[in-house]
C-alpha cells in the first residue's frame, strides 16, 4: 500500500515468519496499483530506518518532482513528490473533474503521469525512500483518512469550538486522537 516501511516492521516480519519466507515491500495506492517494490529476504540488513524500494513494477516508471517548480528531481537525498508514468492508471476521480485534472496528466508518448501525493527521495544507489505524504491523509488499518476532514466534522459540533487530530502509533496499529476545546 501507500505507507513507510520501517525496520521494525522488517524485523517483525523476521520474528513471525520461517527462513523460508520473503518480504515483497510493494508500493502502490488505488489509482495506480503496485508501482515500485523490493523482495526482501529475511538474510537482508537493512541500511536505514525506511525500508527501500528498488525497482519499478513492469509497466510504470518512478519519477520526483519539485512541489514548486514541478521539475523533475534525479538528486539523491533531496526529497520530491512520487509521480507514476504509465499506461497502466486509472483514468480520473469519480464526479470530481478539478481533482482529475490535478493528479492525471496525460503525456506525448500516450503514458499518465499520476500525481501520488506521496513524497520520496532517492538514495545515491537508485533506489526510492518512501517518506510519508504532502498533506494529512494517514493510514488507519489500512484506509487513507484525512486528519483535516475529521478536525472539521469535530468543530462542526455546537460544543467544539477547535480541534486537532493526531496518529498515534501503536505496537499493532496507527490510532488517532483527538483534542478538543468548547
Amino acid at each position: 500500500g501507500g505507507e513507510t516501511v520501517t525496520r521494525g516492521d522488517f524485523e517483525r516480519f523476521r520474528r513471525l515468519f520461517p527462513d523460508s519466507a520473503a518480504l515483497l515491500h510493494n508500493l502502490g495506492c488505488t489509482e495506480v496499483p503496485s508501482f515500485r517494490q523490493t523482495l526482501i529476504r529475511k538474510d537482508w540488513v537493512p541500511a536505514s530506518d525506511t525500508l527501500p524500494l528498488e525497482r519499478n513494477a513492469d509497466g510504470k516508471r518512478v519519477e520526483l518532482v519539485d512541489a514548486e517548480t514541478g521539475a523533475q528531481i534525479d538528486d539523491a537525498d533531496q526529497p520530491g513528490e512520487i509521480v507514476v508514468r504509465s499506461r497502466q492508471t486509472a483514468v480520473g476521480y469519480w464526479r470530481d473533474n478539478d481533482l482529475t485534472y490535478r493528479k492525471f496528466q496525460a503525456t506525448e508518448s500516450g503514458e499518465t503521469r499520476y500525481f501520488t501525493g506521496d513524497v520520496g527521495q532517492w538514495t545515491a544507489e537508485g533506489a526510492l525512500i518512501h517518506l510519508g505524504r504532502r498533506d494529512d491523509q494517514i493510514k488507519v488499518l489500512g484506509r487513507a483518512v484525512s486528519l483535516g476532514q475529521i478536525e472539521a466534522k469535530l468543530v462542526a459540533h455546537p460544543d467544539v469550538a477547535e480541534a486537532a487530530v493526531v496518529p498515534v502509533q501503536t505496537e499493532r496499529s496507527t490510532e488517532l486522537v483527538a483534542f478538543c476545546s468548547g
